[in-house]
């Protein structure tokens, strides 16, 4: 691991990449013999782990400095870059998915990578390039809005990302005032969003047309790589999800109902309890790091030392400021072998929430990619991938004490109904993609009417949103990034959650064999998908089995009601 501090990242010497990668592609096309082809297939990845390390970090600071002039120029410098590699960089794909040492290249790095280089036939031209630079560029003044923006608050001015955090107290008046504030930013910003949403969805279609797809929903199942099923199949998943899941929210109105003492549950009612969600013991951040070593030691021990050396290393972006952008990840610096993790900080209960669900992102980095000369071939499926994330958070539920003292039990009840309602608003969220981005004639009266049409099929009509115009027209879209920055990666979360839920129904049964099956995923990950993941691990579910989905559903609630029980 390397100390992110250490590293400058320039663009200076971008202008060579392209003529690196293509000498490497030429050797690797003259070679007769597999050993030679090995040794420079090595060298042309690391000259691309290089480049996309590089760009990971860029990408990481400007996010955590996003009025950052120098940040923001050289990340579209290496957005420029990588766009003008594509077209290379598909073609060399194209070359190995055909070659005859393909057999073999898939003992190095399994299943996915194989999968990926055998569907490798799309042709990036010139024209698919331009149009990835300009949806790039899109994404970045959406980010850059949000992330910026900045409201009036109790004669202060404060970023409007930090109303979060108001929109969850214990006073309704106060929780009001923060929701209307948001959806004040949105309306006055309408136009903006609307205008680049639609550019943005169009675009990506011309995109998607370009290398032979029908829309971008088609080409998202080349795109993250999905193993063994289509669109045909996920209407079906989620159809199950909404009959199966739709009843949480019935559950968690009637809570409501009872412990906040209403008869009708507004749009600023989001907490289930009359004093407000589980609160630290304290909201330092440093204090709480500290405390979840202590949690991972009682956790699992093995997988502690990794998150000393993160802090250690500088690697976690904790600090709050006011440019930073509203968002949390994990990523992986193959060339440096170090993971990152982006946090933004609320001082809330939603902050160990977030910290526990990228850990598991970097955790699984690790085992995976530490040990590996070829890390980053490694394919990740990305539908399996958040599994790690979401059964981090639910097997870190049993230690929470530590942060939450006596309200442990207020955030493992709103942790839990938090992953049942995420199942469903995820299906929603890829539904409504999946309509956008079909309709041949996209407006906003259509986008808002297929949003509200959806809210209503998968969460039903429980909350009155009459008085709130940003939400009651259906623009509560806005608000979710992954429609903007990461199209269709959104139902990934749904699909996840199945299993996170079902390693944690393991879990209570006997932690180590559910922290053996977590390992165990982790360290295949160049193998696991939806097509292999009861191969690997015959305990879990096949998310596209409506029985399966049916048995985890009637787990999680029945663990839902007997914490809510004895509360």
């Amino acid at each position: 691991m390397i100390n992110l501090d250490k590293i400058t990242v320039e663009s200076k010497n971008l202008s060579l990449l392209k003529g690196k990668v293509q000498a490497k592609y030429e050797l690797l096309k003259e070679t007769k013999d597999f050993d030679s082809f090995l040794e420079i297939f090595k060298d042309l990845c690391s000259i691309i782990d290089t480049f996309s390390s590089h760009f990971s970090i860029i990408s990481y600071r400007f996010y955590g400095h996003t009025s950052s002039i120098e940040n923001k120029a050289i990340l579209e410098d290496y957005q420029s870059t990588y766009a003008e590699l594509l077209p290379l960089l598909s073609e060399i794909d194209k070359f190995i998915g055909v070659s005859p040492y393909l057999e073999k290249m898939k003992m190095i790095v399994g299943q996915n990578k194989y999968v990926a280089w055998k569907n490798s036939k799309l042709k990036i031209s010139d024209k698919a390039k331009n149009l990835q630079l300009k949806i790039d560029q899109l994404v970045n003044e959406v980010t850059a809005l949000k992330s910026q923006a900045i409201s009036k608050w109790e004669e202060k001015e404060i970023p409007v990302s930090k109303l979060n955090y108001y929109t969850k107290h214990n006073e309704r008046g106060i929780r009001k005032l923060a929701f209307d504030k948001i959806s004040e930013f949105y309306q006055t910003n309408q136009d903006f969003f609307y205008a680049k949403f639609i550019e943005i969805i169009n675009l990506r279609n011309e995109f998607a047309h370009e290398l032979g797809f029908q829309d971008f929903s088609e080409y998202s199942l080349i795109l993250y790589n999905r193993s063994g099923y289509d669109y045909r199949d996920l209407a079906k998943y989620r159809d199950s999800v909404s009959q199966n899941f739709k009843q949480i929210f019935e559950l968690s109105c009637n809570l409501k109902k009872k412990n906040l003492g209403l008869d009708t549950i507004k749009y600023y009612d989001p907490i289930l309890f009359n004093d407000g969600p589980a609160k630290l013991l304290t909201d330092d951040i440093k204090e709480n790091l500290s405390k979840y070593e202590e949690v991972l030691e009682t956790l699992n021990p093995a997988w502690k030392p990794l998150f000393i050396d993160m802090q250690d290393n500088h690697v976690i972006d904790y600090e709050t400021r006011p440019d930073k952008a509203f968002t949390g990840f994990a990523n992986y610096l193959h060339e440096f072998k170090t993971p990152i993790l982006f946090l933004l900080t609320q001082k809330n209960h939603d902050d160990i929430r977030v910290l526990t669900h990228e850990y598991g992102h970097t955790l699984q980095f690790h085992l995976a990619f530490a040990q590996r000369e070829l890390s980053s071939l490694y394919e990740l499926s990305l539908d399996c991938v958040e599994i790690f994330s979401h059964s981090m958070e639910l097997m870190t539920l049993p230690y929470v004490k530590t942060f939450f003292g006596s309200e442990e039990i207020k955030y493992k009840i709103e942790n839990l109904f938090n992953h049942l309602s995420q199942s469903i608003t995820s299906a929603l969220g890829d539904e409504f993609q999946e309509l956008i981005y079909k309709e041949g004639n996209l407006t906003k009266e259509f986008i808002q009417n297929t949003y509200n049409a959806l809210r209503t099929k998968y969460q039903g009509n429980y909350i009155d949103n009459k008085e709130n115009p940003h939400i009651f027209h259906g623009n509560g879209w806005m608000e979710v990034p992954h429609y903007i920055g990461s199209p269709f990666y959104y139902i990934d979360y749904s699909l996840a959650i199945i299993n996170a839920l079902k390693i944690y129904q393991l879990f209570k049964l006997d932690n180590k064999v559910a922290i053996e099956i977590w390992n165990k995923l982790a360290v295949n990950i160049g193998d696991l998908n939806y097509g292999s993941i009861k191969l690997l691990c015959p305990e879990l579910v096949n998310p596209f089995d409506e029985k399966d989905v049916q048995s985890v559903a009637k787990f999680a609630f029945d663990e839902l009601k007997s914490l809510v029980d004895s509360y």
